[in-house]
């Protein structure tokens, strides 16, 4: 290791000449709360490895995700490799090359435009019915990344339960997780799309990249959108408002609470908890405060630690606050948009520059329709204490590489009279 991070950054002394902390950290699934328990104690730039360096500054977010090669993406991508037809193959997320990511990301690219998501609102509406039947988030979320993919959901939530072991088994591998596929039938939605860039650009999309597509997109769409779900429903925030059953996209994108909800809980809670990992190209660079990063190093920001930056996020940012995204009173709008703006800009949730996540509109308008829909239906309480939400670490011992969440303790009863959507 570079004797520059021994003498320039601080951090606990045996990261500086050994990966232990970080095994421990990942074996224990804990990296989420080290890494923002560290850069509250040193500092911004911290020393996590003995070539590893954690950053909480948001004004390096841009530069070190946003700039184009050769900030290139470290090893650890590589244990999100789909496995296809016995295959290890690399996929839109494991992959960290940015030319072969923009070369294949580009013939479906289109179709995860908000207004293109918006096309697919009635199968989100279909497993909302259902799920009004049931209580199961986690059913919710496969079901509707299924019925987006393949236009039939695998029937969890009709069934009542988990039919074919597909959650569990995802947290194993995708090569399991890819065989329950098969027993969809032969119905598409956003299927269609990829075939149709298959025959657009027949050298770049194959049989192959269409299920890669469709199996990347149920697993990054299905864990992460329930961790948001599971961390909003957790709060009492949301009031009354008169909404379609299911609510739709341009009824619960005006209610301005909701969205502060919504934005809160995936702050608060984001499906990533540890350090999306880059490393420093040729030359090296400064850090704001004059300090000199090495060429080599690893560097990254872990979404967990600087989504509660004090700085950006005000006061208490480990308390659930929907009200630090809305004007605060007194406040004039062009203060009101500059301060939201560097929130939205700080916030990691879903990634950064050209590896951002492609399907976060899918994500957003699935939550947010079906937090409206329980908020409409039911009546929730708040169970005694907060459940503790694990974020995403790989790790044996939860034997899992997504998020592990927690049972949904709480509540609920039909709903007689007002909804609960609007803010007081």
């Amino acid at each position: 290791m570079d004797i520059v991070l021994k003498l320039s950054f601080p951090g606990p002394f045996s990261a500086k000449f050994s990966n232990l902390r970080r095994l421990q950290d990942v074996f224990k699934g804990r990296c989420d709360i080290t890494h923002k328990e560290l850069h509250r104690r040193y500092g911004s730039a911290v020393c996590i490895g003995p070539n590893v360096l954690s950053l909480s500054d948001p004004a390096l977010i841009n530069q070190v995700y946003s700039t184009r090669d050769p900030w290139v993406k470290s090893d650890m991508y590589n244990v999100n490799d789909s496995v296809v037809s016995g295959v290890r193959t690399k996929n839109l997320f494991s992959h960290q090359d940015e030319q072969w990511h923009a070369k294949y990301i580009r013939p479906v690219k289109n179709h995860y435009s908000m207004a293109k998501v918006q096309e697919l609102e009635p199968s989100v509406d279909i497993t909302i019915n259902f799920f009004l039947e049931s209580q199961y988030i986690n059913y919710f979320t496969w079901d509707t990344m299924s019925q987006l993919n393949y236009s039939q959901s695998i029937g969890m939530l009709e069934a009542g339960n988990d039919r074919f072991g597909i959650p569990e088994v995802s947290t194993k591998s995708l090569d399991y997780f890819a065989s329950p596929m098969t027993l969809i039938p032969s119905s598409y939605r956003l299927l269609d799309r990829y075939i149709e860039a298959k025959s657009k650009m027949p050298g770049i999309v194959d049989d192959n990249v269409a299920q890669i597509y469709l199996v990347l997109n149920i697993l990054a769409g299905s864990d992460t959108t329930a961790s948001a779900i599971s961390a909003a429903v957790y709060y009492e925030e949301l009031r009354g408002a008169n909404l379609s059953t299911p609510p739709q996209w341009k009824e619960v994108r005006s209610l301005p609470y909701l969205d502060a909800v919504m934005r809160e809980a995936m702050r608060v809670h984001p499906g990533v908890g540890l350090l999306l990992e880059r490393i420093v190209p040729k030359g090296g660079f400064t850090l704001p405060d004059g300090c000199f990063v090495p060429e080599g190093t690893m560097v990254g920001v872990n979404p967990w630690a600087i989504n509660r930056n004090r700085t950006v996020f005000g006061p208490e940012p480990d308390s659930f606050k929907p009200e630090r995204w809305l004007p605060a009173e007194g406040e004039d709008d062009e203060a009101y948009q500059t301060r939201f703006s560097k929130m939205k800009g700080t916030d990691l949730t879903f990634g950064a520059g050209p590896w951002a996540c492609l399907g976060r509109y899918i994500s957003q308008l699935e939550s947010y329709k079906f937090v409206a829909t329980l908020f409409t239906m039911f009546d929730f309480e708040h169970p005694d204490h907060e459940k503790k939400v694990l974020n995403y670490t790989p790790s044996p011992r939860r034997d899992s590489f997504g998020p592990a969440l927690p049972p949904l303790h709480c509540s609920q009863k039909p709903q007689i009279g007002t909804s609960k959507l609007q803010h007081d």
